[in-house]
């Protein structure tokens, strides 16, 4: 199972971003197609509740064996980008533009989790810029040194995602004045530590998708 939840906020909606973006859940829909998973996908606020879903497909690839389905997935995968483009930028516009809760996304995988098998895995992956700037938590990249990032964390209430994988991708790719390299990378330590602090399987904060 794969879930794909995008940050709407402003400060990432460029040409070069939606690309980017795109060409990442192109990948995740081919890997979800070759075993027939469910795939989707999401774009988030200001908050967990304040979301849009843009897609919620279950792969049918017809095959007996893995390389019989790796030839067919493309043309699996080739209508569900063609929803996903249709429906990104009104799906995306419909959000409120007041703010950013990438905490929120995080919450969004455990409701997701929640509707699963117990048995089923997950890999949720969260397109984001980092900028995280709501009243209960507005993070300064600047001043994200490793005492403030661990007091920071320590008083999250985060959802439990034993067994998820998780990947933040995009950390620091902004609208406007680009972020230092030492404001992403203590963007990247803070999702680090939140990542862990929710006992998921594995954690990957990246700037570029694998």
């Amino acid at each position: 199972m794969s879930f794909v939840a995008i940050d709407g906020s402003g400060s990432s909606r460029t040409s070069t971003i939606y690309e980017e973006r795109l060409a990442v859940i192109e990948d995740i829909a081919h890997r979800t197609a070759l075993c027939n998973g469910r795939l989707t996908v999401t774009g988030f606020s200001v908050s967990s509740s304040a979301t849009v879903t843009l897609l919620d497909h279950t792969f049918a690839v017809k095959g007996s064996t893995d390389r019989a389905r790796a030839r067919k997935a493309p043309e699996a995968v080739e209508p569900v980008m063609e929803d996903i483009r249709a429906s990104y930028d009104a799906s995306l516009a419909s959000l409120s533009n007041s703010g950013t809760d990438v905490l929120g996304a995080y919450q969004q995988v455990a409701d997701y989790k929640h509707q699963l098998p117990t048995e089923a895995a997950l890999e949720a992956t969260i397109l984001t810029d980092g900028l995280q700037n709501m009243d209960a938590l507005a993070l300064d990249p600047a001043n994200l040194d490793r005492e403030t990032t661990e007091s920071l964390v320590e008083d999250l209430d985060l959802p439990d995602l034993a067994g998820v994988t998780i990947t933040l991708s995009g950390v620091g790719q902004v609208s406007g004045t680009p972020l230092t390299s030492t404001e992403t990378a203590g963007l990247i330590e803070f999702y680090d530590l939140v990542c862990q602090n929710t006992n998921a399987a594995s954690c990957l904060t990246v700037t570029d998708w694998r």
